[in-house]
């Protein structure tokens, strides 16, 4: 639980860690639902890791999910082209 995991992680770096394994195991289906990111919120801010760090932690998961699927590191190019795409 938080309580839990908020004692054994106690640097914004094991914080962090946590959270994105968090995000990672929420994203294994492809799909976060409402509950998950419900949750997921939830977590963040029991264990500390709120606004701008928990954006850049799902963030960073986004961003590692779709180096891996796409084989590429430039990511500001593939998220140009989705863009142009979604319109």
């Amino acid at each position: 639980d938080a309580s839990s995991a908020k004692e054994i992680f106690d640097t914004p770096e094991l914080k962090t860690a946590f959270l994105t394994s968090c995000f990672l195991v929420a994203y294994a289906d492809g799909n976060v639902s409402d509950a998950e990111a419900k949750t997921l919120v939830q977590m963040g801010k029991e264990i500390g890791v709120e606004g701008p760090a928990f954006e850049e932690a799902r963030e960073r998961v986004k961003d590692q999910l779709l180096q891996t699927l796409t084989g590429s590191a430039n990511l500001e190019a593939l998220a140009k082209v989705a863009a142009k795409k979604m319109k």
